[in-house]
């Protein structure tokens, strides 16, 4: 996780949850973890997916050497403090690893934060870590659905958590936690606080994640119909979707003028119903510049006065003369010949 504020959702709000995709986010001084939510229909197929709600753990330590009981042998140690000897003391401790202790009820840091301190030795080095742990407030959590959010209460125990003891505890007032030297959180630090600090507020981070993704999901009832899955149209490269659009749309161009091309160069053959058509066209368009809703009477005045040509056409085909109507026809009238059948 690159950015460095954790108000932002290192996620897609929504989008889903799979396998390979990490439990939780790292940054570089914070854990986060983003909540997840499923489908309310059971009979969908979408799974998990991110919510738009997150928790945040921080932390911080400083350490002290330790001067005695590097080996882990007895429950008391001292350590040196800015030139000062102090002594504390732990109810376990054990060689070759990392002891956690905290106090519940003492040592108040904050509502949501909790002391942790670190006993760390292996055999032939020891440091004491004093560090706190602050759980944050759950981010975009709804006042109204108290199952959002996550109180001081559970915030301090989830914060201290590494070092409680559970329902076993029979001490409230002061638990501690020992893990081996060959365990994550038993790790040797050789006193760098920074590490530690990480690993403090590693764990808390885990709590939430085991507790959201273990707990039985809590219904949240709202009013109105279920929402229906769905799917997201998502373009990841424009100028791709550009170029196909461009494309089509150029392509319907070509076509269109193709096709006025080739309409206009339409053979009327000489013996079809089209060329009788427009032989008598000079004929229908006097009728039409003087209105087509005529009477007989009216027609026949009108063709009295039509002026028209029509006349022969060269040459016969198959013993059938032609014959041309127009204003200006390209024919002579011949005194004679106009015996037999004529075509257009």
């Amino acid at each position: 996780m690159n950015h460095s504020d954790s108000n932002v959702l290192p996620v897609d709000y929504l989008s889903s949850f799979g396998d390979p995709d990490p439990t939780y986010f790292e940054a570089v001084d914070y854990f986060q973890y983003v909540f997840q939510e499923i489908a309310a229909d059971d009979n969908s197929n979408v799974g998990y997916f991110y919510s738009n709600r997150s928790i945040v753990t921080t932390s911080s330590c400083n350490v002290h050497t330790v001067i005695d009981n590097l080996d882990g042998s007895s429950q008391t140690f001292q350590y040196d403090l800015d030139g000062s000897v102090h002594t504390e003391y732990f109810q376990s401790i054990g060689p070759n690893s990392t002891t956690y202790f905290t106090s519940p009820d003492l040592g108040d840091c904050g509502p949501r934060c909790a002391n942790v301190c670190a006993f760390e030795n292996n055999g032939t080095a020891g440091f004491y870590y004093q560090c706190n742990v602050t759980v944050s407030d759950v981010h975009n959590a709804s006042a109204s659905v108290v199952e959002h959010n996550v109180s001081d209460t559970n915030a301090k125990i989830a914060a201290g958590a590494i070092a409680l003891q559970g329902y076993q505890s029979v001490n409230s007032s002061n638990q501690y936690q020992t893990f081996p030297a060959l365990s994550t959180y038993g790790t040797f630090h050789y006193g760098n606080s920074a590490q530690m600090a990480y690993r403090m507020r590693q764990f808390p981070i885990g709590v939430f994640v085991t507790a959201d993704q273990m707990i039985n999901n809590v219904d949240n009832p709202v009013s109105g119909f279920l929402p229906a899955s769905g799917n997201a149209l998502s373009i990841d490269h424009n100028a791709g979707m550009w170029a196909i659009f461009l494309g089509l749309a150029g392509g319907h161009l070509v076509l269109l003028i193709v096709g006025i091309w080739v309409a206009n160069k339409v053979i009327v053959i000489e013996d079809e119903y089209l060329a009788i058509a427009m032989l008598l066209r000079p004929v229908v368009s006097e009728y039409y510049e003087r209105g087509a809703l005529l009477g007989r009477e009216e027609r026949e005045s009108i063709g009295h006065g039509m002026n028209v040509v029509y006349g022969l056409i060269a040459g016969e085909r198959n013993g059938v003369k032609g014959l041309e109507i127009s204003r200006e026809a390209e024919c002579k009238r011949a005194e004679e010949g106009w015996e037999g059948w004529f075509d257009t």
